[in-house]
């Protein structure tokens, strides 16, 4: 049962020094959103003549 206590207490206690002294070499300046990429697949851009055939398609990754 004092296992509890050890789990709980260490959590609380790295918690709040993370939070009132953040290791500063760790933090993101920004957040990077890359949401707009289209992806395509195979299936999308035609049909092949054998099921087992693969076709690969290039997708231009360029920001719009």
């Amino acid at each position: 049962m004092f296992y509890f206590w050890g789990y709980t207490s260490a959590f609380v206690v790295y918690a709040v020094l993370s939070h009132f002294f953040p290791a500063k070499e760790t933090q993101i300046p920004e957040t990077i959103y890359d949401d707009d990429t289209d992806v395509v697949s195979a299936e999308d851009k035609g049909e092949s003549d054998t099921p087992d055939e693969k076709k690969t398609y290039e997708v231009d990754s360029s920001p719009v």
